[in-house]
């Protein structure tokens, strides 16, 4: 009997050691779990940025370049400019 006793104090004994563990390392766990998501989420932002800074390097040297192609577009997409003869067409958007 109490060998039994001894072996269940003993697996007590674990059991709360092993509750008090979680216990203290469960808020540390959840912030790594929080800086991992975060870290992803930053890393994601990065990727998006160089994409943008790639395109707008492209889009730096053919001005340099002074593409004509490039700079025509441009000036009809930022500037509605059109040629002689030419006519523009507005849509109103459907509210």
């Amino acid at each position: 009997m109490r060998a039994l006793l001894g072996k269940i104090s003993k697996y007590l004994l674990f059991a709360a050691l092993l509750a008090a563990c979680v216990y203290i390392l469960q808020p540390g766990y959840a912030k790594y779990v929080e800086h991992r998501n975060e870290i992803g989420r930053l890393e994601a932002e990065i990727e998006a940025l160089e994409a943008e800074r790639a395109r707008l390097e492209k889009d730096m040297q053919a001005l340099e370049e002074e593409d004509p192609e490039y700079i025509e577009r441009l000036a009809r997409e930022k500037l509605h400019l059109v040629k002689p003869g030419e006519t523009i067409f507005r849509f109103k958007p459907k509210q």
